[in-house]
């Protein structure tokens, strides 16, 4: 019953359970994106697909970096 709940957090987040399933997920991957970030060497005028963003940790760097490009996120 809770890996069932879990689940359905995770591919649909909703309510307190999905604000806290976000929260774990963005603590869990923030060094992951970070490294991502730094690998893929983004610059100003870069256009940047984010996809699956989840909690969107990683869009207000990506932002940050793009200058006059532009970041969009796709979350299905």
């Amino acid at each position: 019953m809770l890996s069932r709940w879990m689940a359905r957090q995770l591919g649909r987040p909703e309510g307190l359970g999905g604000r806290l399933v976000a929260r774990i997920m963005n603590r869990s991957n923030a060094a992951m994106n970070r490294r991502a970030i730094t690998l893929l060497e983004v610059h100003a005028s870069h256009e940047v697909l984010e996809v699956g963003f989840g909690g969107g940790l990683a869009l207000d760097p990506l932002l940050a970096l793009v200058g006059t490009g532009r970041v969009t996120g796709v979350e299905p």
